[in-house]
């Protein structure tokens, strides 16, 4: 059946990929030798795109698990992202680089310019992300001038990117020289002169709320 997606329209392709996707247990691991062999069977590359975001992103479990947690509004909307940025993004894709472009590229010793860019761009986010993980743990271990401690209760913490984000904000505050941030328990323990009501503030400004 998949050898014959080549033969319809990329758009239907890639409907169909994500019909797939969707429910499908896959890890972003797992993801890539199953698109691999798909593309190998017929599947337009645009729709292989489609299963590789839309397959780690989301299946069963997750879909579940959402609408149990968040309710149905934060379910579609999270389905809406997946669906409309995987399909949008593939469909720019194949109109970028057709499927027919693909054989030439991999006899080409030479890259293109933007197999280059694209090449430094990730680079630059590994090394950003290695410099910022290793700053956060620096400040965490180095010892703060003055013994005062704020313990706050945060709500809101879901994930490490909350824990990133709240960090950043807490650590840009006046007066503050050591912050830490965890998910369990959700708290954040802020070392320095800052007042209290300042760092307050800052927690629900940044959009999290205070237990």
């Amino acid at each position: 059946m998949i050898a014959g997606w080549s033969n319809i329209h990329p758009a239907l392709a890639g409907l169909a990929a994500l019909a797939i996707a969707l429910p499908l247990y896959v890890c972003a691991t797992a993801s890539v030798p199953i698109a691999a062999a798909l593309i190998a069977q017929g599947m337009p590359t645009g729709a292989a795109l489609v299963f590789l975001m839309a397959g780690p992103a989301t299946n069963i479990a997750t879909i579940g698990a959402v609408r149990r947690a968040f309710g149905g509004r934060v379910l579609a909307v999270y389905l809406s992202t997946v669906v409309i940025g995987s399909v949008s993004l593939a469909y720019v894709y194949d109109a970028f680089i057709p499927f027919e472009a693909l054989g030439s590229m991999t006899h080409e010793h030479a890259h293109p310019w933007w197999a280059w860019a694209s090449a430094l761009v990730l680079a630059g986010l590994f090394v950003y992300f290695v410099f910022d993980d290793l700053r956060s743990a620096w400040l965490r271990r180095t010892p703060s001038a003055g013994p005062a401690v704020v313990t706050l209760e945060v709500e809101g913490l879901t994930c490490n990117n909350c824990v990133r984000k709240l960090e950043r904000a807490l650590r840009d505050a006046d007066g503050v020289t050591s912050v830490r941030v965890t998910l369990d328990p959700s708290r954040a323990t802020v070392e320095g002169s800052a007042h209290p009501a300042d760092l307050e503030a800052v927690v629900r400004a940044t959009g999290y709320a205070l237990k």
